[in-house]
């Protein structure tokens, strides 16, 4: 006896999102608190393309994404979930992989939200090495070094918001990224 099925978790779904790729066609990707699935329109399914190991999100963790090309040109989906013990994730189209980035010193690395600025990856609310850094920001280098979050990588760096209260969210007005605190909302401005 041979059996078809489908198997259905239940999970909420946390994020819908859209990769595009070198010839700008749209593969519409699902996350839910455990897996991300690729919508196959040949057979009107969600394909599964998730790691080998579950992610350990819940109802309350809503991931973030942002379509950022590597340092070759190739397109590809960042997207996080900002849960302590999951990372940053990337899909080139067919794979998902743990985001390659180099930062000295952060063996793992998520956000709460991640966003594009122009050519830079910006990363708020970053989780380095297991501990929720609830102030803090991190932005990419450009061009050849648009995975590196080290100083010494031109344009990138790292702030600490001064006013000691966590990032709610952040959101584009324009070209600024505002920043929503506690106690204030702060602007991102791109200088170049």
């Amino acid at each position: 006896v041979t059996a078809t099925y489908d198997y259905h978790p239940g999970n909420p779904v946390m994020g819908v999102m859209n990769f595009y790729t070198s010839t700008n066609t749209r593969q519409l990707i699902v996350a839910d608190t455990q897996y991300v699935n690729r919508y196959n329109p040949l057979t009107d399914r969600l394909d599964d393309i998730s790691q080998a190991v579950a992610y350990t999100g819940t109802n309350k963790d809503f991931w973030s994404w942002t379509n950022y090309q590597s340092a070759a040109g190739s397109p590809r989906l960042i997207f996080c979930n900002g849960r302590i013990g999951d990372v940053i994730q990337s899909y080139d189209g067919t794979t998902v992989t743990n985001y390659a980035y180099t930062l000295t010193g952060v063996a793992t690395l998520n956000a709460r939200q991640v966003f594009q600025n122009r050519d830079r990856l910006v990363l708020c609310q970053t989780i380095e090495d297991g501990v929720l850094k609830p102030r803090r920001i991190r932005i990419s280098g450009f061009g050849a070094n648009c995975d590196v979050f080290d100083t010494t990588a031109p344009g990138a760096g790292v702030i600490d918001i001064p006013d000691y209260s966590w990032c709610y969210g952040a959101a584009f007005n324009r070209d600024d990224l505002m920043i929503f605190t506690e106690l204030g909302t702060w602007m991102l401005k791109y200088t170049n």
